[in-house]
């Protein structure tokens, strides 16, 4: 074998166990994002699972999830607000479309909170599916 063949071969193989111990280390959860179809899925099998709505309260209140919860972007950032659930709790994060709620996602990950999960297509992907939302009522 010549030297070439063997550095590139070499090389290879280190590069193919460096991906393959970091894929079999990577935690299960530790996503930052869920799709659609997975958050629906346990939606229906749970509606009670802790959902945090980060969009304004007009947005909000022109239809979310049923039994999300919101607390603004802003207020979750400038603490103006605390996160309504357990530090411990799975928690998904839901917006208009998907950008803010994986800013709070990201932002909630370093704050300690462990099990949080970006809703992916957000408020409007979970409209697009046909799935039902929730109306506040104007004062």
């Amino acid at each position: 074998m010549t030297r070439k063949r063997l550095f590139f071969t070499t090389l290879f193989f280190t590069l193919y166990s460096l991906l393959l111990v970091t894929a079999c280390n990577k935690k299960k959860g530790e996503s930052l994002e869920i799709s659609m179809s997975e958050f629906s899925e346990l939606y229906k099998k749970n509606s009670a699972i802790q959902i945090l709505d980060v969009r304004t309260p007009e947005e909000y209140n022109e239809g979310h999830v049923p039994n999300a919860r919101l607390l603004t972007l802003n207020n979750l950032v400038d603490g103006s607000q605390s996160v309504p659930f357990d530090k411990n709790s799975e928690i998904y994060i839901i917006c208009r479309s998907g950008n803010r709620s994986m800013t709070a996602t990201k932002f909630l990950k370093q704050a300690g909170y462990e099990h949080v999960a970006s809703v992916a297509g957000g408020t409007m992907g979970w409209i697009s599916e046909g799935n039902p939302i929730q109306k506040e009522e104007q004062k």
